[in-house]
């Protein structure tokens, strides 16, 4: 009875192979995670590439070069509000005021350059800025505008614009920023109130005397105006008379030669006057002037 042969065992595997059967996955996962960034919500965040700012990152995921090639510096982005204490401050005319200003922020984007993390010391540079920039608004205005719409308004931007400049706010970004506060000591407030009132009383009595003033002298105006009118039409109607008489002269110069030709047309124009509007008259044969029409005398004359 034959025997088969036997097969000899398979070799053991190479410690090499299973080596990387091991490594190769953990270095994928390494290059994942060195060459992969996920940057949470309301952060940013930049590159820098050998030393130098590279670009700045949005939250999400996004790839980037392994370390040393590229580090990622991470800041909180969030917009922020800073509202400072109330302060004491003086207008142009010497009146004192609280006043309160605020401003939304956040930390700057880098720019070309790192980024500036000014979290813990945020609030005193904010602080700094505000109160300079409320003093020198409100010491460059008087007291009676603070509360005009228009001067409200000028006086807002000159603040926003103030703070927006202060170069000592560097790596903070300025959303927004304004007065949201100004009201009057308790200790001074009836002294301001007072002294107010004397003012615009003041005021008024000018602007009742400027009135007063400006109403004489329209009705002087008025006056002047109604003589010179008068005077002319009384000038021009003496003309007119002048004219008038020196026709009738003219005429009574000519009806004297012919009267019965004066009194014909003098009818003439008393029958024209009568029977210019629709008119009914009851009347003799004889009135004057339709006996004209039964005037057999002045019918033969005519032939």
């Amino acid at each position: 009875m034959n025997s088969s042969p036997t097969l000899p065992p398979p070799p053991p595997p190479r410690p090499l192979f299973k080596m990387m059967g091991l490594v190769l996955p953990l270095l994928a996962l390494f290059l994942i995670y060195a060459c992969c960034y996920i940057l949470p919500a309301g952060n940013a965040a930049v590159v820098i590439r050998m030393g130098a700012y590279h670009r700045t990152l949005e939250p999400g995921l996004s790839l980037k070069w392994p370390w040393p090639i590229e580090q990622v510096y991470a800041y909180d982005h969030t917009l922020r509000l800073y509202a400072m204490p109330l302060s004491e401050m003086s207008t142009a005319d010497g009146h004192v005021l609280l006043s309160r200003a605020y401003a939304a922020w956040r930390i700057a984007p880098p720019g070309k350059g790192c980024v500036i993390d000014v979290s813990e010391n945020a609030n005193a540079l904010l602080f700094t800025s505000l109160q300079n920039a409320l003093r020198a608004t409100l010491s460059s205005v008087q007291f009676n505008t603070l509360f005009q719409s228009q001067s409200m308004v000028k006086i807002q931007s000159d603040f926003a614009r103030m703070v927006q400049s202060d170069i000592g706010l560097q790596g903070i970004e300025i959303v927004q920023c304004g007065i949201d506060r100004l009201e009057l000591p308790g200790r001074v407030t009836k002294a301001v109130f007072d002294r107010q009132k004397a003012e615009y009383e003041q005021l008024a009595a000018q602007t009742r005397s400027l009135a007063e003033k400006t109403a004489i002298e329209i009705e002087q105006k008025a006056t002047v105006a109604r003589a010179e009118i008068l005077a002319d039409a009384e000038k021009k109607a003496g003309e007119i008379r002048s004219r008038a008489e020196r026709e009738i002269l003219q005429q009574q110069h000519v009806f004297k030669k012919n009267p019965e030709l004066a009194e014909f047309l003098q009818k003439l124009n008393a029958v024209e006057m009568i029977l210019r509007e629709k008119t009914t008259l009851v009347i003799t044969p004889q009135t004057a002037p339709f006996n004209l029409l039964t005037d057999s005398d002045f019918f033969k004359a005519q032939k």
